[in-house]
């Protein structure tokens, strides 16, 4: 957290390699969490700089220790002209890319930040081999040459709607981190792919190993909930 001259803070982000990601959903509530905890800020609404734009977090409920906020995400990207030419793979939003002696099929969308979103279940969708592990696959995709700034990577497992909702069970490969019970900008990512081959969506569950994510749509907007925690705390010594 530092100071920022036009937002309530500037945000920097760091990947368990030491590399720095244009944002993180989650990351964008830890944050938020911290600035109110520590009175950095005592608005519930704030403007948070990032590499990616500002973002808007804003706190819902406070129960105990733990906050539940909703984060404007902004726009999901799923139009290739629009995607900044860092994040590109090629000129076609979904592409099949060579890994091994599989070939997959993937959805490239960014939140800020490049994310590959890959079906696993339903029609037309990518049959894994027997040996299937995300986390091989997911490694793999991140850091293919089709991604020259590699990406994050969603496995979608399982789809279910109801009404104007939706309820997946999704397997998250973090560019810079690995394998992760929850990935917020990910979530958000998928939903919007989701939205894409379901219209009428207004909202969609998302579930990662051990979490929960809700994501709903206000035109073409996307906005993030889940709750935040105080887990642990302590002193760092230079």
């Amino acid at each position: 957290i530092a100071p920022s001259k036009t937002h309530t803070a500037k945000v920097h982000i760091f990947n368990a390699d030491g590399s720095e990601p244009e944002m993180c959903g989650n990351g964008i509530r830890c944050a938020a969490k911290f600035i109110k905890d520590e009175k950095i800020s005592s608005s519930r609404n704030m403007i948070l700089e990032t590499l990616a734009g500002p973002i808007k977090p804003k706190i819902l409920t406070t129960k105990g220790s733990t906050m539940m906020m909703t984060i404007d995400m902004g726009k999901p990207i799923l139009e290739p002209h629009q995607i900044p030419t860092t994040l590109k793979t090629n000129p076609v939003i979904e592409q099949l890319i060579q890994v091994d002696q599989n070939k997959i099929k993937l959805t490239a969308i960014s939140m800020g930040n490049p994310h590959a979103v890959i079906w696993m279940t339903g029609p037309r969708v990518w049959r894994e081999p027997r040996s299937f592990d995300f986390k091989v696959f997911g490694s793999r995709i991140e850091n293919h040459r089709d991604f020259p700034h590699r990406t994050n990577v969603e496995f979608i497992r399982t789809l279910r709607r109801s009404g104007d909702t939706a309820e997946v069970f999704v397997e998250a490969w973090e560019r810079g981190a690995g394998a992760t019970m929850s990935c917020g900008s990910g979530a958000v990512a998928v939903a919007a792919v989701v939205r894409r081959r379901m219209p009428g969506l207004k909202a969609v569950r998302v579930r990662m190993t051990s979490f929960e994510l809700r994501i709903r749509f206000e035109g073409d907007r996307a906005f993030l909930s889940g709750p935040c925690a105080l887990v642990a705390e302590g002193f760092y010594f230079l």
